[in-house]
This record gives C-alpha cells, sequence and structure tokens, in this order.
C-alpha cells in the first residue's frame, strides 16, 4: 500500500529575509566604518556627527568640535570610492576649522582625524555638494522607537530598516529627517541599533534623538 504525505504547509519566508537583512545590515556596517569607530577611547568628535553631518560646498569650510583639545596631525574624509584630505584651516582649543578642496567629488563622507596618540571620528558626517540646494526632497521619518516588539513580535527597528531601503532606491529623495522618537527607553543598546540602520544610508539623516 502506498503511503499519502501530507503536505506541510507553506511557511512565510519573512523572518528568513529579516534575518538575513539584519546579518547584511551589521556585516556592512562593521566593515564600512571601522576606521572612524572608537580607536582611541580618550577623545570624542561631538560635530558634526552622523546624526547632524556639515553640510558645504567644494571650497568651504566647516568647524569639527572634540570632547577635550587635541593636537591634531591629519584630517581625512572618506565614503569608499573618494578619500581627500581636509585642509587645517584653524584650532582654537577643543575646535578644529578645516576646509574642504575645491576639487572633491560630491556625496556622503566620513570624517576622520588623527592626533597625537589616536584616532577619532564620525561616519557619513560630511555631506558635499555639487551645487547650492534649490530643493530638499525629505522622507520623514518618526517614531522610531528602538527596542519595541509590535503585538507580532517584529522589531521596530525592521520598520526603520525598511525606510533606509526605500530612501536607498529612491533616487528622488535627498535627505531622511526623523525627528523623533529615536530610542524607546534611551539605553545604549538602542542607541546602537539607530546608528547601524541608519548607516546603512548613503545619504544625509538629520535626527532628533528622544
Amino acid at each position: 500500500m502506498s503511503r499519502v504525505r501530507r503536505a506541510r504547509p507553506p511557511t512565510s519566508s519573512s523572518p528568513i529575509l529579516a534575518a538575513m537583512l539584519i546579518l547584511v545590515l551589521a556585516a556592512s556596517i562593521l566593515a564600512s566604518i571601522a576606521s572612524v569607530h572608537a580607536l582611541s577611547s580618550e577623545c570624542k568628535m561631538l560635530d558634526p556627527t552622523w546624526a547632524v553631518p556639515a553640510v558645504v560646498l567644494p571650497g568651504e569650510t566647516f568647524t569639527i568640535t572634540f570632547s577635550k583639545p587635541l593636537e591634531v596631525v591629519d584630517v581625512v574624509a572618506a565614503n569608499g570610492t573618494h578619500e581627500f584630505k581636509l585642509q587645517i584651516a584653524g584650532v582654537n582649543s577643543t575646535k578644529l576649522l578645516v576646509k574642504v578642496p575645491e576639487n572633491v567629488a560630491p556625496g556622503l563622507y566620513d570624517v576622520i582625524v588623527y592626533y597625537r596618540g589616536g584616532i577619532c571620528g564620525q561616519h557619513n558626517a560630511l555631506w558635499v555638494l555639487s551645487e547650492p540646494l534649490n530643493k530638499l526632497v525629505i522622507m520623514h521619518v518618526s517614531d522610531d522607537h528602538f527596542g519595541v516588539f509590535n503585538p507580532t513580535g517584529r522589531l521596530a527597528r525592521e520598520y526603520v530598516l525598511a525606510a533606509v531601503i526605500i530612501a536607498m532606491s529612491n533616487p528622488n529623495i535627498t535627505v531622511v529627517m526623523d525627528t523623533g522618537d529615536f530610542a524607546d527607553t534611551a539605553t545604549v543598546e538602542q542607541y546602537t541599533w539607530a546608528r547601524l540602520v541608519y548607516g546603512l544610508l548613503t545619504k544625509p539623516v538629520f535626527i532628533v534623538p528622544g
């Protein structure tokens, strides 16, 4: 007598896809911002940051603020495709005035500061424009609440990851604005996940923490 096999009910692939996206997310970010993470715990770059980047045209200056006075040796901007040195135009205690060269490619850059005794910096902290902005197409994100699970068990960060993918794939979007609430209970883990997720963007993000 032949045996009848019962067909297994189809399983949803969404949890698997979500897990794969998170793994790709973690690997990509760890690789791309390793050089600007806290290689030296003695100093932090307070401004500009990945959440509030400096916005400049080629040839313009901006100010970098540190948590303590430094003897700066070199300042580099890099994004995996282009890299250039920022010209040091002035030093004042914990502030450093730097100039973007005239002939650099527009885009979003990490800022890496080499000083006597260590390295510090911020990823996606410099947005170089090709021309003055006459129009902005803003993708507005709010109420992220990193750390929260919805009733189905899905993490809030997965929705923000979806928003990041949309922003990346839509060439008309200029910037992403996140007006909070950002982290649900303000834990280090929640802010870390937020930084990892938004670190995938190759477009500037401006964030109001909360």
